[in-house]
Formats: structure tokens, sequence, C-alpha cells
């Protein structure tokens, strides 16, 4: 009796989730905006970013992350000046 009731919970449970996750759907908002100066004499780059990144989830964000490559074209062979 014990096991069927269990079985019955985890599948109302599994079932109840299921619904609630297609009924809170978000989606986060980032804007930007990037202002950048090109040194063509030094070859260089010179900038600033703001990001406004507004958190749409029920969650607390404690934390973003970012994945940024300064160096990604520095010379004809690196991994990024590969691709074409």
């Amino acid at each position: 009796m014990l096991k069927k009731l269990l079985i019955i919970f985890f599948i109302t449970h599994m079932l109840f989730n299921t619904s609630a996750q297609r009924n809170s759907y978000w989606q986060q908002q980032a804007n930007y905006q990037i202002d950048v100066s090109l040194n063509d004499i030094d070859n260089t780059l010179q900038g600033f970013e703001k990001i406004d990144y507004i958190n749409n989830s029920p969650d607390t964000l404690f934390f973003i992350w970012f994945h940024l490559w300064p160096n990604a074209y520095k010379n004809d062979r690196t991994a990024f000046s590969e691709r074409r």
C-alpha cells in the first residue's frame, strides 16, 4: 500500500511540475551600448560598453558569467583568426 502511494505521489508531483514549468515561461533581457574607436596606426581598439541586464526569472541571480577574449585576433595564429 505504501509503495502504491509513493508511486502515485511521484507521478502527481512530476505532472504538476511539468505543467507549472510550461506555464511559467520567462525570458531574460540584456540591453547594451558599445562605443569603440579604432586607431588604425597603432592597430588598437579603445572602447566602453554599458550593459543593463534585467532578470525576469523568479530566481535571484548571484552572478552573471561573461566570456571575454581580449586578444582573440592579436595575430594570425590564434584560434579566432583562423575562423573565416
